[in-house]
């Protein structure tokens, strides 16, 4: 009884704790995971993002408790924010390979044309830091010849050579502003109830098409009074209560 008591002042207590200094409750959360306490823990993750803070390594943590847990929905859409908030954290990555393994859906990807297959790779490029410290090296280049050719214009193959590097450097930024554009503007989800019935109408009565189970990702193209519209990575398409999705964007 005394643990319970001291359970719910905790939970009554964290916000003001939380406001007050969030990175010693991520500490304390943290060793909280370290001595096997999950539930404990996660009580404590949950609370500072309530509160209002947000990184990619409070997600991670969260997630691997709730893999802990045996919680495999909740578990891949914390690390589907994780990996939201900095695509190139790499614990995000190899922890969603291993989340997905315990999904019971396996869902069989669209073939895609060559053409697109090139272009996602291209733009998969962009979220690694080689390409991050090459665009940061041509960017400062480019602003520098741009300086230098106000002051002294240049002439001959010089100039050839700036306008050359200068498209080329726009190009670049073009594309980077594209895969930041389709990160941010393609919404997600993932299936956390145990299972998840996808309706031809956003009604309880309408006709199930297909089901969904914990940890399944759902890509969200429209809403309406309490349900989503949801695209699966095989084309499927259905409606599915809102209440039984955890949004990662």
């Amino acid at each position: 009884m005394l643990k319970k008591l001291l359970f719910l002042l905790l939970i009554f207590c964290l916000p003001v704790l939380v406001q007050a200094n969030p990175d010693s409750l991520f500490a304390q959360a943290n060793a909280t995971y370290s001595a096997g306490k999950f539930k404990e823990a996660r009580v404590l993750y949950e609370s500072i993002i309530s509160s209002g803070f947000e990184s990619s390594e409070l997600y991670l943590n969260l997630g691997n408790t709730c893999f802990r847990l045996k919680e495999f929905g909740w578990a891949r859409l914390y690390y589907e924010k994780s990996r939201h908030i900095d695509p190139l954290n790499p614990d995000s990555f190899s922890n969603l390979e291993l989340v997905r393994s315990y999904s019971p859906d396996k869902i069989t990807v669209l073939p895609q044309t060559s053409v697109k297959l090139a272009f996602l790779s291209g733009l998969a490029f962009f979220k690694t830091w080689p390409f991050i410290a090459f665009l940061i090296l041509i960017s400062v280049s480019t602003l520098f010849i741009v300086f230098k050719w106000i002051e002294n214009r240049f002439e001959g193959w010089k100039k050839y050579a700036f306008v050359t590097l200068l498209v080329f450097t726009l190009a670049i930024q073009v594309l980077a502003g594209i895969w930041v554009y389709l990160e941010k503007t393609t919404l997600t989800g993932v299936i956390v109830s145990n299972v998840a019935e996808a309706r031809s109408e956003p009604v309880e009565s309408g006709a199930t098409l297909f089901s969904l189970h914990m940890g399944t990702l759902v890509f969200i193209e429209n809403d309406y009074e309490g349900w989503l519209f949801v695209r699966l990575e095989n084309g499927n398409t259905g409606w599915v209560p809102s209440k039984l999705i955890g949004r990662v964007n």
